[in-house]
């Protein structure tokens, strides 16, 4: 008897801590994670333009969020621009929203250094954000999104921020970075490249799969690092 409590009681605190996700989600989270880097374009000196970083890692904070929350961080030219978390919300079937939020204690790094798995008992009173700074995600085929990253750094001379347009597939993000972004404009579009595996999602729902190294949807799960 005394077992079977200990059994209840396990899958119980084991459900506390579920999550679902949707189709969209599922594939949103499975595309985004990893490290990515415009390098191999910049070595080829096609025009003048900044060298990106860019670093996703999905992680669990129970006290932000019940879905996974993903840890940002952005760097140009080896200094890093902004590290953020954020927070993901479906909208719609094929939307996916999230809102980043600002944090004490990031400075002082270069970038790729910083060990996110730190920040898994932040807590509201910690964090702060900025409801214009949302991005959106569409998806707009199988494994493949566009976005619209809102740039919250910067504002013309109306207040109004800059946005830039990007297209997210399971190995690259092609971006237009805008005039009033930090980054160098260009004529044609930053192409960043996935840098080695991606990272895994924490505690998986049953039956996710990530189908980003197999589009015909086998469900073959791709490398991963840890985090």
């Amino acid at each position: 008897m005394h077992s079977l409590r200990l059994c209840v009681f396990l899958a119980f605190v084991a459900g506390l801590g579920a999550y679902d996700l949707s189709p969209v989600l599922s594939e949103f989270y499975c595309m985004y994670s990893g490290e990515y880097s415009n390098i191999q374009q910049w070595q080829t000196h096609d025009e003048i333009r900044s060298l990106l970083y860019l670093k996703v890692v999905p992680i669990e904070i129970p006290g932000l969020s019940k879905l996974p929350v993903l840890y940002v961080e952005q760097a140009a030219d080896g200094e890093i621009a902004l590290m953020e978390l954020g927070i993901i919300t479906e909208i719609d079937g094929a939307t996916v929203a999230l809102d980043p939020f600002n944090y004490t204690g990031n400075s002082g790094y270069k970038p790729g250094t910083f060990d996110p798995r730190v920040l898994k008992t932040m807590s509201w009173d910690q964090v702060q954000g900025q409801p214009i700074c949302r991005d959106v995600y569409t998806r707009t085929k199988q494994l493949t999104f566009d976005l619209r990253w809102t740039d919250c750094r910067h504002a013309d001379i109306t207040g109004k921020h800059y946005v830039s347009d990007a297209t997210l597939t399971c190995n690259n993000i092609t971006a237009k970075i805008p005039k009033g972004f930090s980054e160098i404009h260009t004529r044609r579009p930053y192409l960043l490249k996935l840098q080695g595996p991606k990272y895994p999602l924490p505690n998986p729902p049953n039956g996710y799969v990530c189908n980003c190294d197999n589009k015909k949807g086998s469900g073959k799960q791709p490398r991963s690092r840890s985090n």
